[in-house]
């Protein structure tokens, strides 16, 4: 468990999505498993796959990784409820490179989305916005789509998350 920040009911606090967290996660999703059935396995699958299972097999698919034990992401709580929205991004972002730093890992990287507007649709910008990611210490080291840079944070003895 991490809090980033403040205490009591102005706490935010983020989990790896682990077995004791299903239920959680379940929540957060709500019964459609958020967009259409994705349960956060789109961009684990080929899309003739992901269309083929899109729902329940999804919902499935998902729990079984949590069950592994591999971590396939992590979740976000305030006031103790899992939580989106609300500028909580860049709170995980800094969360995912304290996890990865604290279990020895050197690398991390991120495939944020740059808008081609001002505001994009909360649904579309999934794996954050490009914007974020330089503020905390990650670098543009490659581009394969105009709107999708590949964003690193390297770890090492000098390494801080910034405020």
């Amino acid at each position: 468990m991490r809090v980033l920040e403040g205490r009591g009911e102005h706490s935010w606090e983020f989990h790896i999505l682990a077995p004791e967290r299903w239920g959680d996660f379940e929540e957060l999703f709500g019964e459609h498993g958020a967009a259409g059935g994705c349960w956060c396995m789109w961009w684990r699958l080929t899309k003739r796959k992901f269309d083929a299972q899109k729902g329940e097999a999804n919902h499935r698919a998902m729990k079984a990784i949590v069950d592994s034990g591999r971590v396939p992401g992590f979740l976000t709580y305030y006031r103790e409820h899992p939580y989106r929205q609300r500028g909580v991004a860049t709170k995980l972002l800094k969360a995912a490179v304290e996890y990865v730093r604290d279990n020895g890992g050197r690398i991390v990287e991120g495939y944020p989305v740059e808008p081609q507007k001002d505001r994009m649709p909360d649904l579309f910008a999934y794996h954050g916005l490009a914007s974020m990611f330089p503020s905390i210490g990650f670098k543009e080291v490659a581009r394969r789509s105009e709107r999708r840079p590949i964003m690193r944070y390297m770890i090492g003895s000098y390494y801080t998350v910034s405020s």
